[in-house]
């Protein structure tokens, strides 16, 4: 019966050790969070911002638990009491020990994360360029625009006769087709 007992109690100081790690961990997330969306560049999606957040978070959680005191001192909280105030000083405890990483983390992130969206603005912006000065085929004189989806090679043909083209004009522009579906 006393085994069971013991038993008993070290699964509960085990759960409640579980709790505040679980609530420490939302809390500081929680605060990343935060932090990320007052300092984040402008033109992240949604999978991009959650994918930074991750990392300063990560980095965190990771820094943190190389902290050997910390680690310690959390679990020795397991041993303790086991009431509500004493719930809430370790989930603050842990929260209060990783705000000092919060700040390394999220620079790194936000140096990475910005020159990322200027980088991808700059190629979207080069491709809009370079889109915008290229001239359609059909309306340079005697140029042909490309076949509609689903046009056999004759009819394609037929609709170059019909406009009039010489034989050696209706192959190269054949030909160039061709070679623009690759």
């Amino acid at each position: 019966m006393h085994a069971r007992q013991r038993a008993a109690d070290d699964q509960g100081r085990t759960a409640f050790l579980e709790s505040v790690v679980t609530e420490a961990r939302n809390a500081v997330y929680r605060h990343v969070a935060a932090k990320w969306q007052e300092a984040a560049p402008a033109g992240l999606d949604a999978p991009e911002t959650k994918r930074a957040i991750d990392d300063v978070f990560y980095g965190v959680e990771n820094d943190l638990k190389g902290v050997s005191n910390f680690v310690y001192d959390l679990a020795a909280r397991r041993n303790g009491p086991q009431t509500q105030q004493a719930y809430r000083d370790a989930v603050q405890y842990a929260f209060d020990r990783a705000l000092p990483f919060v700040p390394i983390h999220l620079k790194s992130a936000l140096d990475f994360w910005t020159k990322h969206v200027s980088t991808t603005a700059a190629a979207i912006e080069a491709t809009e360029k370079k889109a915008a000065s290229q001239t359609d085929a059909a309306a340079v004189p005697g140029g042909t625009s490309a076949p509609g989806p689903g046009k056999t090679q004759k009819e394609v043909m037929a609709e170059l006769k019909a406009k009039g083209l010489s034989f050696k004009e209706i192959i190269a522009t054949m030909s160039n087709m061709a070679l623009a579906k690759r």
